[in-house]
């Protein structure tokens, strides 16, 4: 709502709290039998791979049920992913296949790549998780940068986020590193050591409407 109100423009958002970019390990991948409310999901949903029926229950399902937007029409495709992939241990990559999509990586890739071919004239914004820290109960048990859940610190995440849009050629929004939260400013911006405060919501939409005001003021020139 921030970020649209700054760019002053209609915004939809198909975020679902908890999931992941890429798939779960059980989740079925074939079209007819899909089951996953991931990034790839919501992707597959906008294109017309797979029925919305399966984000009923949710503002994203409404939108993709409600015939009312044509995503072919988007002139921007906002994604941000990473931290939940983080928190399960989602695999970086697979050195044999890198469109797998139960990997962080290969389901940036896959679903950047599918909303090229789909809307070829949108530009699409890649944002990196933000920093953040987390807790065992009261105890600090790492941040972003030193803990690691077998795949990689988020910071990692981030920097394979970063070189999927360099690779895709979209552009990147670098929210761990761009905002100025870190551990000193913690406090200020992050609820819980993850969810952004109602300042660093406002910290993030400033930066990511700018970003996309300044986008558009290039094509415009």
């Amino acid at each position: 709502y921030l970020t649209s109100e700054a760019c002053d423009a209609d915004c939809y958002n198909l975020a679902i709290g908890g999931t992941c970019a890429a798939i779960e390990i059980d989740e079925k991948y074939e079209n007819e039998l899909w089951t996953s409310r991931s990034l790839v999901g919501v992707v597959k949903a906008i294109d017309g791979e797979i029925s919305p029926d399966l984000f009923q229950g949710t503002r994203a399902g409404e939108i993709l049920s409600s015939g009312k937007v044509n995503f072919q029409d988007t002139d921007y495709f906002v994604i941000e992913y990473g931290m939940n992939d983080f928190l399960r241990a989602t695999p970086m990559t697979n050195p044999n296949s890198g469109f797998d999509i139960r990997t962080y990586v290969g389901a940036l890739r896959v679903a950047v790549s599918t909303l090229k071919s789909y809307a070829p004239d949108a530009t699409i914004i890649m944002c990196a998780p933000n920093y953040a820290q987390f807790y065992n109960g009261d105890w600090m048990i790492g941040d972003g940068n030193t803990l690691n859940t077998g795949y990689g610190t988020l910071f990692d995440y981030k920097g394979s986020c970063e070189y999927v849009a360099k690779e895709q050629g979209a552009e990147f929004f670098d929210a761990y590193l761009d905002l100025g939260i870190d551990g000193y400013t913690a406090e200020e911006y992050l609820e819980d050591g993850v969810h952004l405060t109602e300042a660093g919501r406002r910290l993030y939409a400033d930066a990511l409407s700018e970003m996309i005001l300044s986008i558009e003021e290039t094509k415009n020139n």
